[in-house]
């Protein structure tokens, strides 16, 4: 059903696989193939753990992929990840990041801010893809919302994001 109702989509429509894990379906590569057939274009919304393998990421290339965005909150740094995400997983988000760099994914990282833990990612996440090679990917910076997991930490306002980003990567802050 879903491939029939993609069809009757315009062609080169962007298609975003996101929801849960996308990455735990076993048909994952499959879907990919068949958004691909109908002339559109697929991206991946992931945790980035299974990308971890580049086995799989040399599958989804396969099927079709070329554009992931992976969530990084921790950047480098467990404890940061243990407390946002209550995994220990900063290798295997990196090792992620270098799969799909290194098979020429367009790529989109995302870090939520949450004051008080991670305040220092933007600066991490810019000396890791610095070390990483990293040329060309989006990095997206948020704060925590209003909904989801309740966490202890009180927001970043926009001002204090973007005065905190811009002071790290050293750019102005013309908010």
């Amino acid at each position: 059903k879903l491939i029939e109702c993609i069809s009757k989509f315009p062609k080169r429509t962007m298609l975003r696989i996101i929801g849960a894990e996308p990455t735990m379906r076993s048909d994952l590569p499959d879907i990919i193939t068949r958004i691909k057939s109908q002339g559109h274009k697929v991206s991946l919304i992931s945790n980035g753990l299974k990308l971890g393998n580049e086995n799989y990421v040399l599958r989804l290339k396969k099927a079709g992929l070329r554009h992931c965005y992976i969530s990084m909150n921790g950047v480098d740094n467990d404890d940061w990840y243990e407390i946002i995400d209550e995994l220990r997983c900063a290798q295997r988000k990196i090792q992620a990041l270098r799969n799909i760099t290194k098979h020429r994914f367009v790529t989109d990282l995302g870090c939520i801010l949450v004051k008080g833990v991670n305040d220092f990612a933007p600066y991490n996440m810019m000396q890791l893809l610095h070390k990483e090679n990293v040329k060309n990917c989006v990095v997206r910076f948020k704060t925590i919302g209003q909904i989801g997991r309740y966490m202890d930490q009180t927001n970043f306002t926009m001002e204090e994001m973007v005065n905190t980003i811009a002071d790290q990567v050293g750019v102005s802050n013309d908010y």
